[in-house]
C-alpha cells in the first residue's frame, strides 16, 4: 500500500496484482482485516473485495475448522517455520520461533536413541535410527503427540543421511556398528511413502545401493534427485554420488574440493551447500563451505564460516543458512551461524542455542495452526498518508472532491479518515460505497453476535 499510495495515479492499476500476493491465513490480527476490508481505495477493485471475502471466510472459521481447512488446501508459500534441532545424547527438541524471536522446548521424544536424525514432512516430525537403532518415532507436531508405533528401518543406522521429497522420506548411509568409529558405512539407501492424508503407502524398502559405503554422510533432495554428499570414505577427497527415479540407481557426481564428513548440507536456488564438518584424513575440524552445482556438476569455494563446526546441524530459511551447534575444536557449540547467500556473508546469530549442544540434528517445521490459531498484537506499520488522489468516475462509480492534499492513511481508515488539514473527515462506516457498507453490516452482524 505505500508503494501503491506514493503514486496513485498511475499504480493504481496495478492492486488487484499485488493484492493476489497477500496471504490473508498468515495475517493473524482481525484489524488488519477490518481497515482493509473499511478503505474504499481497496474495496472498489472487484478483484480485490473477492479477495477479501475469501480472508474473512478463513478468520470466521474456529480452530478445527482451520485444521479441516488445511487438509484439502495447500498452505501459502510463507508459511512460518520453527528451526527444530535435536542433540545426538538427548531426548530433546528445542525449536527457534522466528516470530517471536525465542527458543523453546518442543518436545522430548519418548525413547532414547544416541545419533538419531530429524526430518519433517506433511506436518510430522520423523526422528530416525541411532546407535544400534532402526527406530523411527513419528511426533505430530499439531496434537504433541508421539506416535504409539511406527514401522522401524531395515537396518540399524547412525551417522546416516536423511531427506524428503515427494511425499517419501530417504534414509541412506550411516554404520551398523556401535565400536568407536562405527564401522564400515553402509551402501543400501530405503525410503517409505506416504499419500497426502499421511497414509503409509508402503512400508520401508531398499531403493538402491550406493556405489560407496558411506558415514558421517550428509544427503539432500534437489531438482527432484537426491544426493548423497561425503562421508567417511579413505580417498583425499570426497566423492558424491545422485540417484533420480528415472534410473533408479546412484551415479556418481564430481569430486568435492575437500576432503569432508560430518557435514552438513542445504539447497538454494537448485544448488547445494556444503557446510562445515570433518577432515578424516588430516584429522581436521572444518569451517569451511563449498557449493555444488548440478547443471554444470561443478563446485566452487565460498567463504568460510567464523567457527569450525563438526556434525552441526544445516537448515535453510528464507534464502539463509543457519549452522547449529556441532562439535568444536575444543567443545561442543552453542552458537549459530547465518550465511546470507545474496552477500555471501557469515554472521553471528543473536540467540545461540539454550538447551542443545554439539553434534546434532536439525530440519525445518511448520508453525502448527494451534501457535497460530490466536490473534496477534496489532501494530500499526505504515508509519506515513496515503496518497490518494481523487480520480471521479475512476473508483468504482464514488466521487471524491479533488484535493491535491488529500491524504489518508489506509491503516487509519477505520478511525474515521480525517486529514491533515481537517477539511474532510469521512466516515467510512457510512459510506455510499454499496460492497463496503455491505461488507461492514456483515461485521458488525458478527460482532454483535460474538
Amino acid at each position: 500500500m505505500d508503494w501503491i499510495c506514493t503514486d496513485t495515479r498511475t499504480r493504481k492499476q496495478y492492486l488487484p496484482l499485488l493484492f493476489q500476493e497477500i496471504q490473508w491465513p498468515l495475517i493473524r490480527c482481525a484489524k488488519y482485516y477490518t481497515d482493509t476490508l473499511m478503505d474504499p481505495f481497496v474495496m472498489d477493485h472487484p478483484e480485490c473485495a473477492r479477495i477479501m471475502d475469501e480472508a474473512e471466510d478463513y478468520f470466521d472459521l474456529s480452530y478445527e475448522e482451520k485444521l479441516e481447512y488445511w487438509e484439502n488446501n495447500t498452505k501459502p508459500s510463507r508459511w512460518p517455520k520453527l528451526m527444530a534441532v535435536l542433540p545426538y545424547a538427548e531426548k530433546l527438541i528445542e525449536a527457534f520461533d522466528f516470530e517471536q524471536e525465542k527458543w523453546f522446548v518442543l518436545t522430548e521424544k519418548p525413547g532414547y536413541d544416541m545419533g538419531s536424525t530429524l526430518c519433517y514432512l506433511n506436518g510430522k516430525l520423523y526422528s530416525i535410527g541411532g546407535v544400534q537403532s532402526k527406530a523411527v518415532e513419528q511426533f505430530d507436531v499439531e496434537t504433541e503427540e508421539w506416535r504409539d508405533y511406527f514401522p522401524s528401518l531395515r537396518h540399524c543406522r547412525v551417522a546416516h543421511g536423511v531427506t524428503v521429497y515427494d511425499n517419501q522420506i530417504f534414509v541412506m548411509g550411516g554404520s551398523a556398528k556401535a565400536n568407536a568409529n562405527f564401522g564400515p558405512g553402509l551402501y543400501e539407501m530405503e525410503t517409505i511413502s506416504f499419500s497426502q492424508k499421511n497414509e503409509i503407502l508402503h512400508d520401508w524398502k531398499i531403493a538402491a545401493t550406493m556405489q560407496e559405503g558411506r558415514s558421517f554422510l550428509s544427503s539432500t533432495s534437489c531438482n527432484g534427485k537426491i544426493y548423497s554428499i561425503g562421508g567417511c570414505i579413505n580417498e583425499q577427497f570426497s566423492t558424491s554420488e545422485v540417484w533420480s527415479k528415472d534410473t533408479l540407481q546412484f551415479q556418481p557426481v564430481a569430486n568435492s574440493l575437500s576432503k569432508r564428513d560430518s557435514l552438513g548440507c542445504a539447497v538454494i536456488n537448485n544448488e547445494i551447500y556444503a557446510v562445515g564438518g570433518y577432515d578424516n584424513v588430516s584429522n581436521k575440524y572444518l569451517r569451511s563451505v563449498d557449493k555444488y552445482n548440478p547443471g554444470t556438476d561443478s563446485w566452487e569455494h565460498l567463504p568460510d564460516m567464523k567457527t569450525e563446526r563438526r556434525s552441526p546441524g544445516v537448515v535453510v530459511y528464507r534464502n539463509k543458512i543457519y549452522a547449529l551447534g556441532g562439535m568444536g575444536v575444543s567443545d561442543d557449540l552453542v552458537s549459530v551461524e547465518v550465511f546470507n547467500s545474496s552477500t555471501k556473508e557469515w554472521k553471528n546469530f543473536p540467540f545461540p542455542l539454550q538447551q542443545v549442544a554439539g553434534w546434532c540434528s536439525a530440519c525445518m517445521v511448520d508453525v502448527p495452526v494451534r501457535m497460530m490459531h490466536g490473534a496477534r498484537e496489532y501494530k500499526k506499520q505504515r508509519q506515513g498518508s496515503c496518497n490518494m488522489m481523487a480520480t471521479g468516475g475512476g473508483n468504482g462509480g464514488q466521487d471524491f472532491e479533488e484535493e491535491d492534499d488529500y491524504e489518508l492513511s489506509a491503516a487509519g481508515a477505520a478511525g474515521g479518515g480525517s486529514t491533515p488539514n481537517g477539511e474532510m473527515n469521512l466516515d467510512w462506516r457510512t459510506t455510499e460505497n454499496a460492497r463496503t457498507e455491505q461488507r461492514l453490516k456483515k461485521h458488525r452482524k458478527q460482532m454483535e453476535g460474538n
